[in-house]
């Protein structure tokens, strides 16, 4: 809460300025969004308890809400050791590809989100779309 209240967020977006001001935050000279405890309470108490993750297939969506603990992939390497050597080299997309389909067929994992960077792609819009 203090962190919040003292240091807040910096960056924001203009939408989120308005909403967060409009409730009661404050943005500061500086440009940072403040948060007010009394509006992180007020916004805990309404905030959904339950709600769904949807995955592409509904069998692979995540209720949060459950005991259950939910492991998936998510980083953003640059390297991978090298199957057949042995030896770190730069991750490509076949790597996210093979990655990818590996997770698939795991039973305990829940979610796939990007675990690596393919270093082979150097524009940076194709860069985006691979991550998409």
């Amino acid at each position: 809460m203090q962190t919040l209240e003292e240091i807040g967020l910096a960056d924001a977006i203009p939408s989120c300025i308005e909403l967060v001001t409009a409730a009661g935050g404050v943005l500061t000279d500086e440009g940072r969004l403040l948060f007010s405890r009394k509006l992180v309470q007020d916004i805990l108490k309404i905030a959904a308890r339950r709600f769904v993750l949807h995955g592409r297939e509904e069998k692979h969506n995540i209720k949060p809400w459950d005991k259950e603990v939910h492991f998936g992939t998510g980083s953003a390497a640059v390297h991978i050791v090298d199957i057949e050597t042995n030896r770190y080299r730069e991750s490509t997309v076949t790597d996210l590809y093979d990655i990818a389909r590996l997770v698939d067929h795991l039973d305990n994992t829940y979610y796939f989100l990007r675990p690596i960077v393919c270093r082979v792609v150097t524009d940076l819009r194709e860069m985006d779309l691979n991550t998409l």
